[in-house]
């Protein structure tokens, strides 16, 4: 009987770990698409201040950080189920 009870409660809650309100998942989307841009892009007005240093090295720094920062992978959400 606990054996049973235990695997209940397990389901019960590895289920409610799962969302299915679509709402939700697209508001997620939007807010982290919108803070990702806005991050985004203060790096980059940051990098580029620091590209136009007369110091070659920072510059040099600047750029290489310029173009990691493009190759990066964008964060996603999986849809509900």
């Amino acid at each position: 009987m606990k054996k049973v009870i235990k695997i209940l409660m397990v389901g019960i809650f590895l289920t409610g770990c799962n969302t299915y309100d679509y709402s939700a998942y697209v508001d997620a989307q939007v807010r982290m698409s919108r803070d990702s841009v806005i991050r985004e892009s203060t790096q980059m007005n940051t990098l580029i201040e620091l590209a136009k240093h007369p110091d070659p090295t920072v510059r040099a720094i600047a750029i290489m950080q310029l173009e990691r920062l493009h190759e990066r992978n964008r964060i996603t959400i999986q849809p509900p189920r």
